[in-house]
């Protein structure tokens, strides 16, 4: 799997300003790619919630992307879990939990670095450590990965074939 972090620097808007405010990381979303299959995966606010879309979309939306690879430990196991996941809810619960510690429990819904994490915790080669998964904003994300052994790549030829 890879996973990519979006930021669009200037050209962000109110919804990723306040992101990039509150987090103190340029990242404001990140999606899982999936290759060789060219989609990607994400918890999106779109009323879809959790879905997958061509990568080549998802990539035309910003031009500003990092990648991370992370290896998969079992390629059926992963898949099988990525199909699980598919129209389950947009986590705005826990989006709140992270400014305000209010007891709001939405079960079985994500935002999308917890997905993200979730997947790269139960999926991936490396061991990343156990944070409450509303704690884990892209940013955050992608310092975890890192510090575990993910390596940046250059996903555009990945996924644009």
């Amino acid at each position: 799997m890879i996973i990519g972090f979006c930021h669009n620097g200037e050209n962000e808007r109110v919804k990723g300003k306040i992101t990039q405010w509150f987090t103190q990381t340029p990242y404001t979303h990140c999606e899982l790619f999936i290759e060789p299959h060219g989609l990607a995966l994400s918890a999106r606010t779109d009323g879809k919630g959790v879905s997958l879309k061509p990568a080549k979309e998802v990539l035309k939306r910003s031009s500003n992307w990092d990648f991370l690879l992370v290896p998969t430990a079992d390629r059926k196991k992963f898949n099988e879990w990525v199909m699980a996941e598919i129209g389950k809810p947009y986590d705005y619960g826990d989006i709140v939990k992270m400014v305000v510690p209010l007891p709001i429990n939405i079960r079985e819904s994500w935002f999308c670095s917890e997905l993200c994490y979730i997947a790269a915790q139960k999926n991936g080669i490396y061991h990343l450590p156990n944070y409450p998964k509303e704690l884990i904003h892209p940013g955050a994300l992608y310092k975890l990965l890192t510090r575990a052994g993910a390596q940046p790549v250059d996903a555009y030829s990945t996924l644009y074939q």
